[in-house]
């Protein structure tokens, strides 16, 4: 067996008014993993750590935004 090691990788979306947005979709570029953000723009996305992460949020009316994630303690 091999085991893979998972990270989690949680927050809250907010938008410029410090207003949390529900149900904004978060991508993990060159893979098939994602999460929507729950009703209080919460979301949590376990991830296979190889790092650099690159995350993808989108929601209607908004331009997509990307965060790069570097490491576990970022």
């Amino acid at each position: 067996y091999k085991l893979n090691a998972q990270s989690l990788i949680t927050g809250t979306v907010k938008d410029n008014t410090n207003e949390t947005l529900p149900g904004v979709n978060i991508t993990v570029t060159g893979t098939g993993s994602g999460t929507v953000t729950d009703i209080n723009g919460k979301f949590e996305l376990p991830v296979t750590p190889s790092f650099p992460l690159t995350l993808v949020f989108s929601f209607i009316g908004y331009n997509a935004h990307i965060v790069f994630v570097f490491n576990e303690y970022c």
